[in-house]
Parts: structure tokens; sequence; C-alpha cells
């Protein structure tokens, strides 16, 4: 083997290996962003995965917090928040509860309703749907998901949490019961 065949195979052999090390590179640059972007919430349940991402130019804000001590059968807590789109393309979204603490014993008793208006105009829908919801147990459990948030768009809402009045059911043993939790915001699954 002469010198040029010695010199052509070193340069091969570095071509290679810089080419290697490129993709490699560029295989952690782009697995390094996605998993930047994405965050994995677990409660140990499968289930009850969710999946947040932080969301660009998108807001919820005001009461996303709810709570309540000794209720009686019949009463309801409520409270007003904004979800703001200020995005120049539609947003599909997800509500999931976080930090909840939940001392019932019927926990079925606790319903929730929530509602809201597009751009302040007053009149609020069910945006549940026809499901009845019930308050959480636990962290992570999702209220409402691929919520569609128009452009440029600012929807008023109220979460409302009932304790339903069943008179064919012992509600004794919820009194003096606390629930508590928070909203928090994530993207949509796909």
């Amino acid at each position: 083997m002469d010198k040029n065949d010695k010199y052509f195979i070193a340069k091969t052999y570095f071509v290679v290996s810089c080419s290697i090390l490129i993709l490699i590179c560029i295989t952690f640059t782009g697995t390094h962003a996605y998993y930047s972007a994405s965050t994995k919430i677990s409660s140990g349940n499968p289930t009850t995965t969710v999946t947040t991402v932080d969301l660009k130019d998108f807001e919820l804000s005001g009461g996303n917090q709810v709570s309540s001590n000794n209720m009686l059968p019949g009463d309801s807590v409520t409270t007003n928040f904004t979800l703001k789109n200020l995005n120049n393309f539609e947003q599909k979204i997800r509500l999931y509860w976080s930090a909840v603490t939940n001392t019932f014993v019927n926990q079925t008793d606790l319903v929730v309703s929530l509602e809201c208006d597009a751009n302040g105009t007053g009149a609020k829908s069910n945006v549940l749907g026809s499901s009845t919801k019930t308050f959480p147990s636990k962290a992570n459990e999702v209220l409402l998901d691929k919520f569609s948030m128009p452009a440029n768009t600012t929807k008023n809402c109220t979460l409302k949490v009932t304790y339903n009045n069943s008179p064919s059911s012992n509600q004794i043993a919820d009194q003096g019961k606390s629930f508590s939790g928070t909203l928090s915001l994530g993207a949509a699954t796909s």
C-alpha cells in the first residue's frame, strides 16, 4: 500500500467520523427540543397521564382555584376565570386539575359545571357537553380536552362545584369535609 492509499483511507475515516458526529448532534438537538417543550406528569395510573406543553401567548387568569369547607347539601361554590388566545391562529387546549384535595366520602355528590362565553358576549354555554363531571379525588384528572380557542379570542368562564342534595342517601358522613383544586392549562392531546 503506497502513501496515497493510506491518505485516502485516513481521509475517508475522517469524513465518515465527522458525518456520524454531526448526525448525533442533530439527533440530540431535536430530542432535547422535544423534551424541553413537553413535560409528562403521571399519577401512577396510565389512564390519568397528562402531557402539558407551554402554550405561547395563551393565558389562564383569574380564579382558577376553587375550594370549600363545611358545605351543606344543595350548596354551590363558583369561581370566574378568563382564557385568552393571543395568537393569530386557533389553539386547542386542555384544562386539568392540579393540587387537588377532596375529603368527601360520597365524592360523586360533588358535581362540576363549566360555562364559557366568547369575547365578552355575556351569553355563556356549557362547554362540558352532556356528561356529568364529578370533582376529582386526585390531581391530573382532565376536566376539558380539545377545547377550541379561535385566534385572538377571550373566553370568560364560570366554574361551579355543587354539593348535590340527595335526600334518599345519608349525607351526614360528609359534614365538615372539604375540597380544593386548581385548574391548570396544557395543550390538547392529539
